[in-house]
């Protein structure tokens, strides 16, 4: 990992297991794909060049006056004298366990996966030798059916992904459009409904099963462009319920606080919200019909100095 990303690269923890291993390394940034197919590639580099591995008892002045203070990147040795286990022009490192005599007695080095453990520091977590097979055929098998699922040759799985992404985001452009249209439709079929109008503000209420909150924002949109004070209030999404209340500017001229109504509304429904005085937000446990919507607002705005 230092060849590869620097000296600042300090080993900050390992451990080893019988199926796999890790290593904890300072670093400033997330570890991208090449670095470890790098820090991979390297690290059989020398196993293949099937090095001896050199290990000797040295006093600590003359180990750390040869080797340096990276000696102790697996922790300080308490001891005058230090067991000092050596890869010759390549790495060593003051230690007490077992270990290989030859580089090429690791076998394969295989990295399984990288984690963000902290702030400053990445895990690598590999597997070597004949545990390393089992992942690498674990790979090798899901590629294999993917390639089935899409009916593409290994060779051109990436060219295949990428037509399908370019796919994937026209579809949504469309998607996007015809949401534009489904929510004009919609907001005017909430025009022609009888108007519900509390303190002089016009409220549009409704409950939508659609779990899309980009739907139910252009509804708004489309409502809400009118010049007199009025409020949109919706609960949508049958999964996990919400509940939004979004109020024009002239509704704000006239006291109205959609963060504090909407808390009200959700407590009243069984759920929680909160919000700032034009958007609030909320959770609930189940999504009302537009009616029990309306007469928990009527409760509500209804009282003496509501809203």
């Amino acid at each position: 990992a230092r060849r590869v990303l620097g000296k600042h690269a300090w080993q900050a923890g390992a451990r080893k297991e019988p199926g796999f291993a890790r290593l904890d390394i300072s670093h400033h940034r997330r570890l991208t794909y090449y670095e470890v197919k790098r820090i991979e590639d390297e690290a059989n580099r020398v196993v293949a060049r099937r090095i001896p591995v050199k290990i000797s008892q040295l006093d600590r002045n003359e180990a750390e006056r040869r080797y340096g203070f990276q000696l102790y990147q697996g922790g300080e040795v308490p001891s005058a004298i230090i067991r000092v286990v050596e890869i010759p022009g390549w790495d060593a490192e003051a230690c007490g366990g077992l270990h290989v005599e030859n580089t090429e007695d690791v076998g394969m080095i295989k990295i399984i996966r990288t984690e963000r453990i902290q702030d400053g520091v990445e895990r690598l977590i590999f597997a070597a030798g004949s545990a390393a097979l089992p992942y690498v055929q674990e790979e090798w098998m899901l590629v294999r059916r993917i390639s089935e699922k899409l009916g593409t040759p290994i060779e051109f799985l990436e060219r295949k992904l990428d037509e399908l992404l370019e796919e994937v985001k026209g579809l949504r452009r469309t998607v996007r459009r015809l949401l534009g249209f489904a929510a004009k439709l919609r907001a005017e079929e909430l025009k022609e409904l009888p108007e519900l109008t509390i303190n002089d503000i016009r409220f549009y209420v409704t409950s939508e099963p659609e779990d899309d909150q980009e739907y139910v924002l252009k509804i708004s949109d489309e409502l809400l462009k009118e010049e007199s004070p009025a409020c949109f209030i919706a609960a949508y999404g049958d999964e996990k319920p919400r509940l939004i209340a979004i109020a024009n500017p002239r509704a704000l001229e006239l006291g109205l606080h959609a963060g504090r109504l909407v808390s009200r509304l959700a407590g009243k429904l069984g759920g929680r919200g909160g919000g700032k005085d034009r958007l609030g937000q909320g959770g609930l446990p189940k999504r009302p019909s537009g009616d029990e919507l309306k007469k928990a607002l009527t409760e509500i705005l209804g009282k003496p100095g509501s809203g």
